[in-house]
């Protein structure tokens, strides 16, 4: 397990959250969930995580707070955001506190890793086309099968919008 990639899941629905961490975890990830923001923040300052997928809106400490305080402890920590809120200023306000993406509920579980890979290939500043080759293969579907060749580099991601089918 030390060599999986690591990511703090910070849900305070707890259902949502053990499905979240249970799909993760299927796909080969090694997820750690936290029900509030400072559980969250208390696993962040105690493990080396590869990416934190924060709820916005979580007791004890919410997550646009939990996130200006793992910037302030690693400021090239990719941060996702997974929230219901899908006003425009709830999205401008994720993204100018520093998230590389802000997907809204529903959403889909496929599109949640896809977003993690997209961040972590940024924070890596590894190629797009081989990571969803990679994703692809990994997947099952075989090369270029099901997923773009690149996603775009800057803004939201089409969820922001709430168009994502799913959870």
């Amino acid at each position: 397990m030390d060599d999986q990639l690591k990511i703090l899941l910070c849900e305070d629905d707890e259902n949502l959250g053990m499905l979240l961490r249970e799909y993760l975890q299927a796909k080969g990830y090694n997820a750690e969930l936290c029900v509030d923001g400072e559980a969250g923040y208390k696993a962040f300052l105690k493990t080396k995580f590869d990416i934190c997928v924060l709820d916005v809106m979580m007791p004890k400490k919410d997550g646009f707070t939990l996130a200006q305080e793992i910037r302030q402890a690693n400021a090239e920590m990719p941060i996702i955001f997974l929230t219901a809120k899908i006003l425009k200023e709830d999205i401008l306000e994720g993204f100018r506190l520093g998230a590389d993406d802000y997907i809204t509920k529903p959403f889909s579980m496929e599109e949640l890793v896809q977003q993690y890979i997209k961040s972590m290939k940024l924070a890596a500043g590894l190629n797009t086309q081989r990571i969803f080759e990679a994703w692809n293969a990994c997947s099952g579907a075989g090369p270029g099968a099901g997923y773009p060749a690149a996603p775009a580099e800057t803004g939201p991601s089409r969820s922001a919008a709430g168009t994502g089918p799913g959870i």
